[in-house]
């Protein structure tokens, strides 16, 4: 499982804190006690699910994540 964009603040946290995983965000602090992920994965990623992820949250959460990532990571496209 890889994605193809950095990992970036989504679940309340101001260090990132979201990973894609096969097109949908995981919160990388729900965890057990051996590291493995919790979550469910049932967010869509902004970037993989653009218009999902703009049903869901609207397109102003859309353009902070995106402006988060652009200003964060200047090498990704």
């Amino acid at each position: 499982m890889r994605t193809k964009h950095p990992d970036f603040p989504f679940f309340g946290s101001k260090y990132p804190d979201a990973r894609c995983i096969d097109g949908h965000l995981y919160d990388l602090d729900d965890i057990d006690e051996e590291g493995h992920l919790l979550d469910i994965g049932i967010t869509p990623c902004p970037f993989c699910n653009k218009e999902k992820f703009i049903d869901w949250y609207g397109s102003d959460k859309y353009n902070q994540v995106v402006d988060y990532v652009k200003e964060h990571y200047p090498d990704f496209n």
